[in-house]
């Protein structure tokens, strides 16, 4: 990241994305909504709105 501080008051900033890191986060993105449009499609199948329990124990 540049910045450039101008005289007379101003500011310019320049900034590169890692067009690697860049692939990366799209890949992650990506595959975030196919895990929710996979959690939508096995609501569907059941029948009914389900959530993810984590306060169950072995107990119960």
């Amino acid at each position: 990241m540049a910045v450039e501080i101008r005289r007379g008051g101003g500011a310019r900033v320049e900034s590169t994305v890692d067009p690697e890191l860049l692939e990366q986060a799209k890949a992650a993105a990506e595959k975030a909504i196919l895990i929710e449009a996979k959690k939508a499609e096995i609501r569907q199948f059941l029948g009914k709105d389900f959530e993810t329990r984590t306060d169950l124990t072995d107990e119960q």
